[in-house]
């Protein structure tokens, strides 16, 4: 070749030859295009009006096809301008268009689809055609066009269908009155879209269809559309199951259209059909669907469906939705239920502009009629995690309050409400903000009962949702209620005190600061009677016992808050202190090993110092002999520490200067009690520890005074009848008395000492179990000749009294064969005791 084809690129060359082809394929087709038309034109003035034939129709499809493929296609995609048609009259258009018309029908589908493409270029995409026709635009779009464009919608083609309802959509928008549209296109579409099994394949088709509904068809069917309600709404029962999550959110958005546009009564036949598939589908993953599935509720129940069906199906919804990991469903949820708690009867309707009385025509106090079981779930969003969320709601609640005033709801309770709160001096409710809640309160008070019925329902419930509903539910109504909830304590208080020993830590968290509220508002007479019927339950396990201690516990710190500041609200009748002090003192509950009761036994007591103060004096005994317990926990340091603290508190609400003086007034009736159960003892009873604390809170003078109980307590646990761990117990504790500073109280009676305790179980005896009581028999003997308890006369004196046989049993226990310890302690013991008596 040339230079120049040398430096032509290969792109270039292809683009060379292949405009070449394509012109000389122009070239050959164009006389085939001319011969057509002329043969379509012919035929078209030698026909009479409306006897087009399929075979014409095909002809004129084809030459269509072929001037698209030249690129030179004529403005009205195969023929020419309506706005060209001369006379320009409604039978001249209705003649030019025809021979499309006839070919919606053809067996071709491509010919069925480019006449509905024609038909909606030539008739609705013309702008000049367009402005000529706005008065004739009814009487083109009747039912001899739009008839077989809607029966294409059930094409079996599917580009066919897309074409026919892109037509329809065109049509809608430019109608001023769909009803045509509705009475051809409806009937079709509910065959497609409603059937068990979806006879429409196509996503998109199927999304196309509920927009087409939910667009200007719907807007424009006037009074025809209730009529075809019938077929609509199961097109929006199917849509909402469809799997494709867009078809779902416009069905959503159809739902929320129709009210607008068809009457209520006739909406209302299907609201609960549309409730029921709505809130089934509120578990989508999509966050987007949910809100508008939210937006649908909202529109069913603006239509005012009955309870039964608000129950059956929105409260469901409600438990699971409110705790939604979505803040925007969260906040859709409680917006939709401020507006919800606004829908009043139609009685309270009437007085909507006028301040109402409060009673309706029964003389009942009006109230919204959805507040007794949507009420608690509007709550729930003043204790909600965002505080975006808490603070819309408060502001929500505000408005709720103001527009039932207006409506009359609640009012009848006003002046009853308000001349109890002056009465009582109380202040206005308000939350941690400050805000007024006296009308919240109003409301609350209303449906106090189903509240706390519903949240002893959900405290036992499994899921955390339905838990998390009830603890959030009774924190916000315990707060607003104020001493409102005095009337359901005997609900309130066994549902607290089966929750706080739950194993989500954030839900016992909550029931506890229930209690806090309780205790706060409520005088200690209202609720102790009930914690007393649960403390002195004797089925109750050591958990249960723990549990009904940490509601009391509460109870008790509530009641010391700012609210029970007078002296008056703190005053608690005397008898029912002593009761609960008397309880807690019992053997079950005082004596019990379990850790959390102990724990929490030392909390009750510390908080009832704290709230009762002085007039704790009437129960001092009894709660120190818990203290006493408590000091003696075995492995519990904190308890043990604890106790000694709050024994001193109770010293100084009694009027004491110490512990001491405190002890020695009350030392006296506590060993005499213990003396004389100590027959009873075994391995398992508490007052055995009751008596280790006591003898080592008392001074030496107390118990010097009282020696000859504490040996005869001694004396009697030691004998070779009794239990052997009771045996080794206070031989061991005898021991650590000889060892402390306080050991001079055996000092007038170590010959009773050694006589009834220590000489006894150092007896020998067969068996491994004597031969460690042997052996701490000797270590406590040891100590006793050690810390110089006998002088050198008492001893010697001792030494000399066959009926002792001090020297015998020691020199027995040095031949012991069990434990080389007990040899080597019996040479200590002996050692010590030849050191007393020197060399006389």
């Amino acid at each position: 070749g040339d230079s120049a084809s040398k430096g032509a690129s290969v792109d270039a060359i292809w683009a060379s030859l292949k405009r070449d082809t394509m012109k000389k394929a122009s070239d050959a087709m164009r006389p085939r295009i001319l011969q057509a038309k002329e043969s379509s034109e012919d035929a078209q003035s030698s026909a009479p009006s409306g006897a087009l034939g399929k075979r014409d129709g095909r002809a004129v499809a084809d030459a269509g096809a072929a001037a698209g493929a030249d690129g030179k296609a004529a403005p009205d995609q195969g023929g020419r301008s309506l706005a060209d048609v001369k006379p320009f009259t409604l039978e001249n258009i209705m003649v030019s268009v025809r021979r499309d018309v006839n070919c919606l029908t053809d067996p071709d589908r491509q010919a069925r689809r480019l006449a509905a493409d024609r038909l909606r270029h030539r008739l609705l995409e013309d702008s000049r055609f367009s402005d000529k026709t706005k008065d004739l635009r009814t009487s083109i779009f009747s039912e001899t066009i739009v008839a077989p464009i809607c029966r294409m919608l059930a094409d079996p083609a599917e580009k066919c269908r897309f074409s026919a309802l892109n037509f329809v959509k065109a049509t809608a928008e430019i109608l001023d009155d769909t009803a045509v549209l509705l009475q051809h296109a409806v009937p079709v579409l509910r065959k497609r879209m409603a059937q068990a099994n979806i006879i429409e394949p196509s996503e998109e088709l199927r999304l196309n269809i509920v927009q087409l509904l939910c667009g200007p068809l719907l807007k424009k069917g006037g009074a025809f559309l209730e009529d075809y309600l019938e077929e609509i709404v199961p097109i929006i029962l199917k849509g909402l199951d469809d799997p494709f999550h867009e078809v779902k959110k416009e069905c959503c958005r159809l739902t929320v259209e129709i009210p607008s546009f068809v009457p209520h009564r006739a909406c209302e036949a299907h609201v609960e059909q549309l409730l029921q598939r709505v809130v089934k589908n509120l578990a989508h993953p999509h966050f987007k669907v949910r809100c508008t599935l939210i937006s649908a509720v909202d529109a069913l129940m603006a239509l005012k469906p009955e309870h039964k069906l608000v129950s059956k199906y929105v409260v469901p919804f409600l438990q699971e939705a409110c705790f939604d990991k979505s803040l925007q469903i969260r906040g859709d949820i409680f917006d939709g239920l401020s507006k919800w708690l606004q829908l009043v009867g139609d009685d309270g309707d009437v007085a909507m502009e006028a301040e109402g009385d409060g009673v309706d025509s029964n003389g009942q106090a009006r109230i919204p009629i959805y507040a007794d079981i949507l009420l608690p779930f509007f709550l729930l969003g003043m204790t909600d995690e965002d505080p975006g969320i808490k603070e819309r709601t408060h502001e929500h609640l505000e408005r709720v309050c103001q527009a039932n005033a207006k409506r009359g709801c609640y009012n009848a309770m006003d002046a009853d409400t308000s001349m109890g709160e002056a009465e009582a001096g109380q202040q206005p409710t308000a939350d941690g903000k400050g805000r007024c809640l006296d009308s919240a309160r109003r409301m609350v008070k209303q449906h106090l009962a189903e509240i706390t019925v519903l949240c002893k329902r959900n405290v036992f419930e499994w899921t955390i949702n339905k838990k998390m509903l009830a603890a959030r539910l009774l924190h916000i109504v315990t707060l607003i209620s104020r001493d409102d909830i005095i009337a359901h304590l005997d609900i309130l208080i066994p549902v607290l005190c089966s929750g706080v020993g739950d194993q989500d830590e954030q839900f016992a968290l909550m029931l506890v600061t229930c209690a806090h509220h309780v205790g706060e508002f409520c005088s200690p007479s209202a609720w102790l009677c009930f914690v007393l019927d649960l403390l002195n339950n004797a089925k109750n396990s050591g958990a249960q016992k723990a549990n009904v201690l940490v509601v009391l516990s509460g109870l008790l710190h509530g009641g010391a808050s700012p609210a029970q500041e007078s002296a008056s609200s703190k005053k608690v009748e005397k008898d029912l202190l002593i009761a609960l002090a008397s309880s807690l003192a019992s053997e079950e509950i005082r004596g019990s090993d379990h850790a959390a009761v102990q724990v929490q036994l030392l909390c009750v007591v510390r908080n009832m110092l704290v709230t009762f103060g002085d007039q704790c004096a009437a129960s001092s005994q009894e709660l120190y002999h818990i203290l006493l317990q408590l000091q003696a926990c075995q492995g519990n340091v904190d308890v043990q520490g604890g106790a000694v603290g709050v024994t001193e508190t109770l010293a100084k609400a009694c009027g004491y200067p110490n512990t001491h003086s405190f002890a020695s007034d009350h030392a006296k009736e506590l060993l005499q009690a213990l003396c004389n159960s100590q027959s009873t003892w075994d391995r398992d009873s508490s007052d055995q520890h009751v008596f280790s604390a006591i003898i080592f809170s008392c001074s030496c003078d107390i118990l010097t005074n009282h020696l000859d109980e504490i040996l005869n307590v001694f004396g009697s646990c030691v004998q070779r009848d009794r239990d052997p761990h009771v045996r080794l117990y206070m031989l061991k504790l005898l021991d650590r008395m000889l060892e402390d500073d306080r050991n001079g109280c055996f000092l007038q009676a170590p010959k009773q000492l050694l006589e009834q305790v220590l000489l006894p179980p150092a007896v020998w005896e067969a068996g491994k179990t004597a031969a460690a009581i042997r052996f701490h028999a000797m270590i406590a003997l040891g100590t006793f000749f050690r810390k110089g308890l006998a002088s050198q006369e008492v001893l010697s004196e001792m030494l000399g009294d066959n009926e002792l046989q001090i020297l015998p049993t020691i020199h027995s226990c040095m031949d012991e064969d069990y434990y080389a310890d007990t040899r080597l302690s019996s040479c200590h013991t002996l050692e010590n005791l030849l050191r007393v008596i020197g060399t006389q």
